[in-house]
């Protein structure tokens, strides 16, 4: 029987520390280093995403920013992908993997380097 990976190996913690994911999110220990679950994975992802439609908008503009119709992506998975699309299945980004393990780390790396999940330095102040 195939073993489906439910935790990160060795190389995709050292991903997922490299582009920046708090090791105290971490949930799980190798004798290497802090390692993370499937599940802790997925629950750091955001469920939607939106972007604003109008990209010349001041973010700092408050009713600007309301009165935009922003743009909604949702999170998919499946047993080998990880997808943000919208309702007409547009995809804003998409990653494959040869398991649902290998899309996530992607997929988390992608969300760090977007800002939509908050990096160490971050969380320290830098």
């Amino acid at each position: 029987m195939h073993r489906i990976p439910n935790t990160t190996d060795v190389s995709q913690s050292k991903r997922l520390i490299a582009a920046g994911l708090p090791t105290i999110t971490s949930d799980s220990v190798t004798a290497v280093s802090p390692a993370w679950t499937l599940s802790k994975l997925i629950s750091l992802m955001p469920n939607d995403i939106n972007y604003l439609a109008d990209k010349s908008i001041d973010i700092t503009d408050e009713e600007a920013v309301m009165s935009d119709p922003s743009i909604q992506y949702d999170l998919r998975m499946n047993n080998n992908s990880v997808r943000y699309v919208t309702y007409s299945e547009e995809e804003r980004f998409c990653a494959y993997g040869v398991t649902l393990i290998d899309a996530v780390v992607d997929t988390v790396i992608w969300l760090l380097n977007e800002g939509w999940i908050e990096k160490e330095a971050n969380l320290r102040g830098e």
